[in-house]
């Protein structure tokens, strides 16, 4: 795994949280899709972080996450799951070539 490079003023925001609480009922991944749709991968300005790569950048298991650049974007995560963004210093670049993928798909849910 590459190790992240480090960026004092990047002005990226990550929300960290155990695994399944941001990607668990398919709402981010939507949001990615959507993003990605109106712009290019590397110019959404938001990135996923499964498991393994959180804990490569983080150095915590059992942790997911989504960075972004978008302030606004950031409050909307933080409101809809719990959890607080706070700064991270990363090359957007490293980002777009290493997280560039889509949080898991949600599990079907029983309609009966």
């Amino acid at each position: 795994m590459a190790r992240a490079p480090q960026n004092s003023s990047s002005g990226l925001q990550a929300l960290i949280a155990p695994v399944g609480r941001l990607s668990g009922d398919g709402q981010l991944r939507e949001l990615i899709k959507e993003r990605h749709a109106h712009s290019s991968p590397s110019d959404a300005g938001i990135w996923y972080l499964p498991e393994a790569w959180s804990e490569g950048v983080f150095g915590v298991a059992g942790r997911e996450a989504v960075v972004v650049q978008d302030p606004n974007v950031a409050t909307w995560l933080q409101l809809r799951f719990g959890v607080a963004p706070q700064p991270l210093s990363l090359e957007p670049e490293w980002l777009n070539r290493n997280a560039g993928g889509l949080p898991p798909a949600a599990a079907p849910v029983a309609l009966d």
